[in-house]
């Protein structure tokens, strides 16, 4: 599935913010592994957000209500984070350990 891919610093502090279509959900992806915190400020839709490691294993998957101030942690060092429209997971038989491939694999601007 194509989405959108937040790359620099202000994609990732807007990442859907205020978007009136979330379809394709969005991928947030860092060099380094560490601890990321989400919220769902000015995002009007429920999404899921899936945490990954740096063998891009799941390690966490968590339902986010739509325009609220709740922290969705990492479970522990992410190298990123996929959020998608809630359900979209469960349909797609998504767990945490499973490995997930991007393609291409996104760099990180330097």
């Amino acid at each position: 599935m194509d989405m959108p891919v937040a790359m620099t610093n202000t994609q990732k502090e807007i990442g859907l913010s205020g978007a009136s279509d979330i379809s394709h959900g969005m991928l947030f992806i860092w060099k380094e592994p560490d601890n990321r915190y989400f919220w769902m400020k000015g995002t009007p839709h429920p999404l899921s957000i899936a945490f990954f490691d740096q063998d891009y294993r799941i390690t966490a998957i968590e339902r986010m209500e739509p325009n609220t101030l709740t922290i969705h942690a990492s479970p522990g060092p992410a190298l990123g984070a996929l959020e998608l429209p809630q359900g979209r997971f469960q349909a797609l038989g998504a767990t945490p350990g499973m490995q997930i491939t991007i393609t291409p694999s996104p760099q990180e601007p330097h």
